[in-house]
């Protein structure tokens, strides 16, 4: 409850739940105590919206990678916002670890991924129309579905379809502090993949899944932490391909 002003006749108030919530009102008479007025309020979910995205703006995570066979690794990644035009943002990921390009993305005002680019070689691949991880304005309880086709220049191909649900707020720790945050479900099926690896692959008909869990800060208008658990056909087990992939944030300039 914010921005309350009370006096002998009048009350005022923003009631904002991020939950949403049922509160009760109650008024007493201040001449006769016996005299009760109770008013029952639903507060609805609060909505939030997606911050304009910065340039000059760094996040940097530690992104940990832990594959079929056992081994893995983390490496920090500083992405940077580049250039902001017509609310379509460029992003450049810079490995510290190595002092290395990483990759880079374009994306829309909610942060949704319309390019992705490989620095080490050029290959550009595209989400047509985009990858939808975000559908503003959010709330607890909101729900959403969408597909994609994702094409890149060196000739890989799949589709994407999301399953994706808000399903809380809470307090999530990460190295850069802790943030109340949307927890967000959700489930990525990746079909018509023509990864050679992949059973069916060689015939563009590959199929594997993520499930993920992230949690995004409306403070901060950005995922602070993130870990997506990979699926692959019964028996497969190459042991370079992932397993498990968390992000969490380290900093934010």
């Amino acid at each position: 409850m914010a921005n309350q002003t009370l006096n002998e006749t009048n009350w005022s108030g923003n009631l904002v739940s991020p939950t949403g919530d049922t509160i009760q009102l109650t008024a007493t008479l201040v001449s006769d105590a016996s005299k009760v007025f109770k008013l029952n309020l639903t507060v609805a979910p609060q909505r939030y919206a997606a911050p304009a995205q910065k340039v000059g703006e760094v996040a940097t995570y530690a992104e940990t990678s832990q594959r079929l066979g056992g081994t893995g690794g983390t490496q920090h990644i500083a992405y940077t916002t580049t250039a902001v035009n017509n609310g379509i943002a460029s992003v450049t990921g810079l490995n510290i670890d190595t002092n290395t390009p990483d990759q880079s993305y374009t994306q829309d005002k909610d942060r949704n991924r319309l390019t992705r680019t490989y620095l080490n070689n050029g290959n550009v691949c595209t989400y047509t129309p985009k990858r939808n991880l975000y559908s503003f304005p959010m709330y607890v309880g909101q729900s959403w579905n969408d597909t994609w086709n994702y094409g890149c220049v060196a000739g890989y191909q799949e589709k994407g379809s999301i399953q994706a649900k808000v399903a809380g707020y809470e307090p999530v720790t990460t190295a850069a502090g802790t943030f109340n945050a949307l927890r967000i479900n959700y489930v990525i099926t990746y079909t018509s993949s023509n990864d050679s690896q992949l059973p069916n692959g060689n015939l563009g008909t590959a199929t594997y899944s993520e499930t993920i869990t992230g949690w995004w800060s409306p403070e901060i208008g950005r995922t602070v932490k993130w870990v997506s658990n990979y699926g692959y056909a019964t028996g497969f087990s190459n042991p370079t391909y992932m397993k498990v992939y968390t992000q969490e944030l380290q900093s934010l300039q």
